[in-house]
């Protein structure tokens, strides 16, 4: 069985295809192993039959799975477990780490976070996470290391990827538009320990087809964050505390996004400038 762990949440992952758990232990490598004594959170038992797959736990099933859909099963059900916690703010933001410090992106799906990111993992920033940035209210951020979502798209307008990031061969299942997973290499894996966040950068597309940054007010930033904490329900009037805080201390600036090089040197710029100076 392969034995994870997804912030406070235990997982076991287990599979009699020997092929299948060498793919998931190395789609995995990044999440840290709990402790031998730590009880399993969730079991993902994953069954094969005439070469479709299904994944199993707690009373609920998927049945008839391609191969290349079997993470995503299990990372659908572990996303959905996260934005129901109230032990932390989950914010719909890619999270990177230098110099002990956290840049945020934030944004919905599709406004160019990953593909920033992977340029910036290029540029020497580590890896926090992708698509969820769990925030504390002692504004501190956790590693939540899924691997990286690259659209086929995204790849096209991007530098080689090696060494930094190695791409998964087989595309997983998407609407349109290829997506394959992003390995980030192992001297980006994420500390273990949180980390206080440094910037927040709003990326999106630019109408005039070149990079702008602009500091956003406080106000601003915070209504911006409201609407992507994705488990602001459960948290109530703490999430909105947390979010007041983080940018009254923390700056927060909207990113036009142009060349995607472009934008990663802006960003780049403005961390040593804000947060390094």
């Amino acid at each position: 069985m392969i034995v994870r762990r997804v912030l406070s949440l235990s997982v076991g992952i287990e599979t009699p295809s020997l092929d299948l758990s060498a793919e998931l232990s190395c789609l995995t490598a990044s999440w840290p192993s709990p402790s031998p004594d730590t009880p399993l959170g969730v079991v993902y038992r994953i069954e094969e039959a005439e070469g479709r797959y299904r994944v199993s736990w707690d009373g609920t099933s998927e049945q008839g799975l391609g191969r290349e859909e079997v993470f995503c099963a299990l990372q659908a059900d572990l996303s959905a477990r996260l934005a129901e916690s109230r032990e932390f703010g989950l914010l719909h933001a890619a999270a990177l780490v230098r110099r002990g410090k956290a840049l945020l992106l934030a944004g919905e799906s599709g406004v160019g976070k990953t593909t920033l990111s992977a340029v910036l993992l290029k540029r020497g920033f580590g890896y926090l996470s992708d698509e969820f940035a769990p925030l504390s209210s002692d504004l501190t951020v956790r590693s939540c290391p899924f691997p990286l979502r690259l659209r086929e798209s995204a790849l096209r307008l991007l530098p080689s990827l090696a060494p930094e990031l190695t791409l998964w061969p087989t595309p997983f299942g998407a609407t349109g538009d290829e997506v394959f997973y992003g390995l980030p290499a192992p001297w980006l894996s994420p500390p273990e320990a949180p980390v206080p966040v440094g910037l927040i950068v709003f990326p999106g597309p630019s109408a005039s087809g070149g990079g702008e940054l602009r500091k956003l007010t406080p106000g601003t930033a915070a209504l911006r964050l409201m609407a992507l904490t994705l488990n602001g329900e459960f948290l109530g009037d703490r999430g909105f505390l947390m979010v007041a805080d983080l940018v009254e201390r923390i700056p927060g600036y909207d990113l036009r996004l142009g060349g995607v090089e472009e934008a990663a040197g802006l960003v780049e710029a403005l961390w040593e400038r804000i947060v390094h100076a």
